[in-house]
């Protein structure tokens, strides 16, 4: 593995880079704001194997992993099995479900988190329109097991950030009758979204249209046209339609 740069610091942050394309190029954006606000180590390796990406986490026990779904499936597995093979773990899991289901953040199975990291706090997984989406399910099944927060984004080719992110406290599981993929929450700061190919009249919220983006961190002039199929929730999120 080639060492590409390292900071000395009492948090770590881990980061994989694939030949970062233009439309990642949000998964950096994020580590950088959080190295200034908090300190953070930030390791930059040139992996693209899920199993190695886990493997080095073990090794540095960041508390910040910024992961794509490829990542989050091995990580769910790992949760999966620890669950089946232990009746305890088992148990611990649908209590910590309850935690959740009442607001509340649990600490983890130990034994997923020394597999993972023991000093993770934040999982940060970002999806673009033409990537595997995250079943909701399974990012409670991650909270649950590792004990940390989850923030959700959902990224563009045409703009440098996530279009929008959920909140680090929504520990909301979705029952959309449309998908079980859950929600990405509201728009961030930067970027303007709005759904064409609706009909107005009346409330807008559950109608599928198509997600056009404006905005400073957007490219291109004007209103453009992602060509992601999405609706409003009426708690003013937004749900995306996979096809």
């Amino acid at each position: 593995m080639r060492k590409i740069s390292s900071f000395h610091s009492r948090h770590s942050l881990i980061l994989s880079l694939e030949q970062l394309p233009l439309r990642h190029w949000h998964l950096v954006q994020l580590p950088f704001i959080l190295i200034l606000h908090t300190g953070s180590a930030i390791i930059l390796h040139p992996i693209t194997d899920p199993p190695a990406q886990e493997n080095l986490a073990r090794q540095l026990h960041p508390t910040v992993i910024v992961a794509s779904n490829q990542l989050i499936s091995l990580i769910t597995q790992t949760i999966m099995g620890y669950r089946r093979e232990s009746t305890m773990s088992s148990i611990r899991m649908t209590i910590n479900a309850s935690k959740l289901s009442n607001g509340r953040l649990p600490i983890g199975l130990k034994e997923v988190r020394s597999t993972i990291s023991s000093k993770l706090r934040l999982l940060y997984v970002s999806v673009q329109p033409d990537t595997k989406p995250v079943f909701s399910y399974n990012l409670d099944m991650l909270r649950s097991g590792l004990g940390s927060h989850i923030i959700y984004a959902l990224g563009s080719p045409f703009a440098f950030g996530p279009i929008a992110q959920t909140h680090l406290h929504d520990y909301r599981t979705d029952t959309s009758e449309h998908s079980g993929y859950g929600h990405f929450g509201a728009p961030i700061g930067g970027v303007e979204v709005k759904l064409t190919e609706i009909d107005d009249e009346g409330s807008v919220h559950g109608k599928d249209g198509i997600v056009q983006i404006s905005g400073p961190i957007v490219v291109g002039k004007g209103w453009v046209n992602t060509g992601v199929k999405a609706m409003w929730r009426r708690d003013g999120c937004l749900e995306v339609i996979w096809r």
